[in-house]
């Protein structure tokens, strides 16, 4: 969008306001060229455009801190959740597309800790976490369009399960709340009480596992689709990326949603959160 408003506006050769959308690209970490299209043909010839476009680019070059920890051997396809159990000091990733549950080693050898049956009904799975205590293994799970045999009415029957660690074994399966609408459960987190709060990607909604028992706490039409979740140091914040509209904050019963910013950064897009330290 703010591209297309550069490019109204360079075509009426109005050279200020394009620049302005342009530099406000750039700043938000986006990386387009101008050079090559003919509409941007009236704004350029000058110090402001060159500069501009040079930075564009730049934003091509990648950085950052991240390398490869290790390549997962022998796994399957789709590895979509993780989580580090401590107790057994090993990597735990779910597939999306065969619903099994790997243990991983810091070299990468795996093994499958937990297999879909009759009992777990795992389909992808979506989500891992694990409880503070180290004994038991969050898992969500859903019916989505990698899973073999999937259908459409699957995916209404989206769960919480809690699994035995280091064993595996099936300790209780969990529903979320129905209402007949598609769900899928994208990311969990484990609060200091040991709540698990779970986002919902499919419905702007919020989940709560607390005594037993999994509720809706918070479902808004003004957000879109929710991905990571964090929950602070003191249990008493929770933090959700919204793919299109960024990070938002709230109480953990659901209430007192806010927006949060970071300068002129661009906050969409995030696919994870964590809480470490003091920081998210």
């Amino acid at each position: 969008f703010q591209f297309e408003l550069a490019r109204a506006y360079a075509l009426q050769d109005d050279k200020q306001k394009a620049y302005d959308r342009l530099i406000r690209m750039q700043q938000q970490g986006f990386a387009f060229t101008t050079a090559d299209n003919p509409d941007f043909e009236k704004i350029r010839g000058t110090e402001v455009y060159e500069y501009i476009e040079k930075n564009l680019k730049a934003n091509l070059t990648p950085f950052g801190e991240g390398q490869v920890a290790f390549t997962v051997q022998d796994g399957p396809e789709l590895l979509e959740s993780l989580t580090f159990s401590r107790r057994m000091d090993r990597f735990l990733m779910g597939s999306l597309k065969t619903g099994q549950i790997l243990a991983v080693d810091r070299s990468g050898k795996s093994n499958v800790l937990i297999e879909p049956d009759d009992r777990n009904k795992l389909q992808s799975v979506t989500a891992l976490a694990v409880s503070n205590d180290g004994n038991t293994l969050y898992a969500t799970t859903a019916a989505t369009a990698t899973f073999p045999g999937a259908t459409p009415s699957d995916a209404v029957h989206a769960a919480l399960l809690s699994f035995e660690l280091p064993s595996g074994k099936l300790i209780r399966r969990h529903a979320l709340p129905f209402d007949g609408q598609p769900q899928l459960p994208a990311s969990l987190t484990v609060a200091p009480d040991g709540t698990v709060f779970i986002a919902d990607a499919a419905r702007p909604q919020i989940h709560r596992f607390k005594d037993g028992k999994v509720e809706r706490i918070a479902a808004s039409s003004a957000l879109t689709s929710l991905r990571g979740i964090a929950v602070s140091k003191d249990g008493k914040r929770l933090f959700v990326s919204d793919y299109d509209l960024g990070l938002i904050g709230m109480a953990t019963d659901g209430k007192e949603l806010y927006g949060l910013s970071a300068g002129n950064h661009n906050l969409a897009g995030i696919e994870g959160l964590v809480w470490h330290g003091e920081h998210l």
